[in-house]
């Protein structure tokens, strides 16, 4: 499975998780929801995390629920969680310090150096992937007969500039693609 595919699996189940988590908040009789904390956080996940938030947007102590993590708008799929949160009851579980505090922080990327250093990995991956998987599909069009019967196959020849990659890619610049 390509991290792309591992990601967009990843997002259906956060969005299922999401919809039950607000729907047992609502059935705990509370409006708040508190967000995860993600160790590599991509730069907008990064501004969002680690709050209590009112899904409602009625209690004026914590800020609104973003749309944004509704709908798990990530495109890297950082994994930021939401949990009931019931005000006397339940214990901070992402927040040290003051809840209303800390959540209404100005909403801006902050990350340490290694974190960032571990996202842009992460990222580099699979964009690398994705690429991967473009140029093999558009392979598969053009020279049927000769690309690698799996993605797989073509990106270990591709990591390791073999002969055979080389050969493709000169096929394929035959016929303007570049790989």
């Amino acid at each position: 499975m390509t991290s792309e595919e591992r990601i967009s699996e990843a997002k259906n189940l956060n969005n299922e998780v999401t919809t039950k988590m607000l729907n047992l908040a609502k059935e705990y009789g509370t409006d708040l929801i508190e967000v995860s904390v993600h160790g590599s956080p991509c730069e907008e996940c990064a501004k969002y995390q680690g709050r209590i938030y009112s899904i409602s947007g009625n209690d004026k102590r914590f800020p609104k629920y973003p749309d944004w993590l509704l709908s798990n708008a990530c495109p890297y799929n950082c994994g930021l969680m939401s949990y009931p949160f019931i005000e006397g009851i339940s214990e901070p579980t992402y927040i040290n310090g003051d809840v209303i505090e800390v959540s209404n922080r100005p909403f801006i990327d902050d990350r340490t150096p290694e974190q960032i250093a571990v996202f842009e990995a992460r990222r580099d991956k699979i964009l690398k992937e994705r690429q991967y998987r473009i140029e093999y599909e558009q392979l598969q069009k053009l020279l049927p007969n000769e690309a690698p019967k799996k993605l797989s196959a073509y990106s270990r020849m591709k990591n390791s500039n073999s002969k055979g990659y080389l050969k493709l890619r000169e096929k394929a610049k035959e016929y303007g693609l570049e790989i």
